[in-house]
């Protein structure tokens, strides 16, 4: 079996240190650089990275997320650039993020309306579960997501990190 070369890079924003993590394919990580999520980081990578070596490093990908942040925490609006993103998850973990993709800049959605637009009618639990699991903080939005009320959920940068993402996103 081949090992599988993941470079690990920092990024500061104005929500915090984050940690970038890229493969040959792509974005693999954009995680708040936190005690409590550097648990469920490596919990991530020993599970969908079976044989890797992970080292300090910067590629292309690392290039592309430095622009891409940079233009969004400049202007407000969702940059033009394009990410190739290498997330690895279950089946129902990528349909879930490939919907929170969906959620418009500026606009939030219900869990369960995440889970009815999957199809999953009685999935907002399963939802908030798989949005935890979200590798690639901000780029797929998962801070988009609120509670059926409005009211603002959990969130692995925090409640502040999330509000301040909100407020910044309907500013633009």
């Amino acid at each position: 079996m081949m090992t599988e070369l993941l470079l690990k890079s920092s990024i500061d924003t104005p929500v915090g240190r984050m940690t970038m993590i890229t493969s040959d394919k792509g974005l693999c990580f954009l995680e708040y650089d936190k005690e409590d999520r550097d648990h469920l980081l490596q919990k991530r990578l020993q599970t969908h990275f079976k044989n890797f070596r992970l080292k300090d490093g910067e590629n292309e990908f690392s290039d592309f997320t430095r622009l891409w942040i940079n233009a969004y925490f400049a202007d407000s609006r969702t940059p033009g650039i394009q990410i190739p993103l290498d997330t690895r998850g279950t089946g129902f973990e990528k349909q879930v993020w490939q919907e929170l993709q969906r959620i418009s800049f500026g606009k939030t959605a219900s869990y369960k309306e995440v889970a009815l637009k999957i199809g999953n009618a009685n999935g907002s639990r399963a939802v908030g579960g798989a949005a935890r699991r979200n590798p690639i903080s901000i780029i797929i939005p998962c801070h988009r997501v609120v509670g059926s009320s409005g009211s603002l959920t959990g969130y692995g940068g925090g409640l502040d990190a999330k509000l301040f993402l909100l407020e910044h996103e309907s500013a633009g």
